[in-house]
């Protein structure tokens, strides 16, 4: 793997490297001063997540409960799919992949915890080889409340999140009362369907600018914001920096916010 840079900002720290043209890994560190949970979502993106030591900081939601994440596991999460992070006080660190290629899955479409007590993989054909052999995992449930509604509008968003689309206009294209289908969403997922709609564009936003090499005004306006001021406001409301100091064109070495 190829060094790309150290981000550095708040309680992280961020080593990326390059695996190939089309798969980014990081290791992280981070210190956290208080609890929180975070929901993301990786838009076009697959990730590989990996905890190699003893952490009960770390815990991911599956259906109503949070499940701590144990020594030597991985979860694989696949494209749009939305993740539910728990993360206590004290330091942990973790490693993974984003991948633009697809990763094979015994369950493509679900996310998978599954045991992992080798090496990370140095390179995609051992990455790819380690996935083909999964042989035990688990099926990690997005949505705390089930409902046609919510997958509904998920995959509407999805298929328009570029778009200069209202969530209203959205509503009336779904044939569903908005309110309805906003409160729907939230007991569902646990954020807004605009909520969800920022974070796509987010990460599409973050892929073009680091896997694409495009400028990060190109990248605001393909990705469907509406401005380049709209789109650093949400990145940094999210990230907690910016998207020119997120930038691996522009952090050749290491950059300390």
């Amino acid at each position: 793997m190829d060094f790309i840079c150290t981000i550095e900002y708040k309680n992280k720290i961020n080593r990326f490297n390059l695996l190939n043209k089309q798969v980014i890994h990081v290791q992280r560190t981070e210190n956290n001063f208080q609890s929180k949970k975070i929901i993301e979502t990786y838009a076009n993106n697959w990730f590989l997540g990996f905890i190699k030591e003893n952490n009960d900081l770390i815990s991911v939601r599956n259906g109503n409960d949070f499940i701590p994440f144990k020594k030597n596991s991985a979860i694989l999460i696949p494209p749009h799919h939305l993740v539910e992070w728990r993360q206590g006080v004290g330091k942990f660190q973790w490693q993974g992949f984003f991948s633009k290629l697809p990763l094979p899955s015994p369950r493509p479409n679900e996310m998978i915890v599954f045991p992992y007590a080798k090496e990370i993989p140095k390179n995609f054909l051992e990455l790819t080889n380690e996935l083909l052999n999964i042989n035990q995992f688990e099926v990690y449930t997005e949505s705390k409340f089930p409902s046609s509604v919510s997958e509904k509008t998920k995959k509407a968003i999805i298929a328009s999140y570029k778009d200069d689309l209202k969530i209203t206009q959205l509503a009336n294209l779904l044939k569903i009362d908005r309110s309805v289908m906003c409160r729907t969403f939230q007991k569902s997922y646990g954020l807004s369907p605009v909520k969800f709609r920022h974070l796509l564009r987010i990460f599409e936003g973050l892929k073009l600018i680091n896997f694409e090499n495009k400028s990060i005004t190109y990248s605001a306006f393909d990705a469907g914001f509406s401005s380049l001021n709209h789109f650093e406001k949400h990145f940094k409301d999210f990230f907690g920096i910016t998207p020119q100091n997120f930038s691996f064109k522009q952090q050749k070495n290491k950059l300390i916010i």
